[in-house]
């Protein structure tokens, strides 16, 4: 009789505790469904709390990127900028879209800290600028509070896909370099949404804005379109408005220029009369 109790009490016991651990498993479940609901809407704010490149390059007429760059290696040191807040408050009343910020040390003396002090001060979208070859240095880029970064395919090659993944899931936007019909179509195929053409050949440093001319008709309308480099004054930006691009990227002009601010105005002012 004993024997018979016991087992009962056994097979009892055996019975409420799988019960309960299938309630504490339930229970389990339902908490994680909570945290992970949670996360998911902080993390999509997170990504919406960055100002948006794309969007400011689709405003009407022809966007300007104004860049902070110190040095490059074609033209060696180009303006000390030792006060980058001040350069960039010409910049915000010059008009400029979003702001550009080299962070390549050794041939452009910028740095992270520079991205930095920028994001924290500004309310336009800033790209950070640099030799992206690894995913940590997007979840760098994040970090440091960058709203977009420029990914270069020549660089990259195949894997401009992978890191533009990588952008893409860390919340941030991408600007995909590309200088010809080779590199431009592997952006295409690798997803890019915004294209920027680099008139500077990487390899002999020598700038022609024909690049720009050469690839426009093969960038997808769906696609944002971007100039860069060799662009100096307003007839350089008509020529890229009456191209169609939506948007130029400049460095050297404005740094080296007296005043930026009346400088973007310049740089804008053919493409104002063409959208009056």
């Amino acid at each position: 009789m004993k024997k018979v109790l016991h087992s009962i009490y056994y097979r009892s016991s055996l019975y409420m505790a799988k019960k309960r651990n299938i309630r504490r498993q339930d229970m389990s479940l339902k908490f994680l469904d909570k945290i992970i609901a949670v996360k998911e809407r902080e993390i999509t704010q997170l990504k919406t709390k960055r100002p948006s490149l794309a969007r400011s390059l689709r405003e009407e007429g022809l966007s300007l990127i104004a860049e902070i760059k110190r040095s490059s290696p074609s033209e060696g040191t180009l303006a000390a900028i030792q006060n980058p807040l001040k350069l960039l408050r010409s910049y915000e009343e010059g008009g400029a879209a979003a702001i550009s910020v080299l962070t390549e040390k050794q041939y452009f003396n910028g740095s992270l800290e520079d991205l930095r002090l920028i994001a924290q001060n500004t309310q336009l979208p800033v790209l950070r600028k640099d030799f992206l070859l690894s995913p940590l240095q997007i979840v760098e880029s994040a970090e440091a509070g960058a709203s977009a970064v420029l990914l270069i395919v020549k660089l990259l090659g195949e894997r401009t896909g992978k890191m533009l993944e990588y952008t893409y899931a860390m919340g941030l936007e991408a600007l995909v370099e590309v200088q010809n019909l080779p590199e431009l179509n592997i952006a295409i195929q690798a997803g890019a949404k915004v294209v920027v053409v680099n008139n500077r050949n990487l390899d002999s440093l020598e700038v022609d804005l024909n690049t720009s001319a050469i690839l426009r008709s093969e960038i997808p309308e769906d696609c944002i379109c971007v100039s860069a480099s060799g662009i100096f004054n307003e007839y350089d930006a008509q020529r890229m408005q009456d191209l169609a691009y939506d948007g130029i990227l400049v460095g050297q002009g404005l740094v080296q220029s007296q005043d930026p601010k009346k400088q973007i105005s310049v740089l804008r002012k053919g493409v104002e009369k063409s959208c009056a």
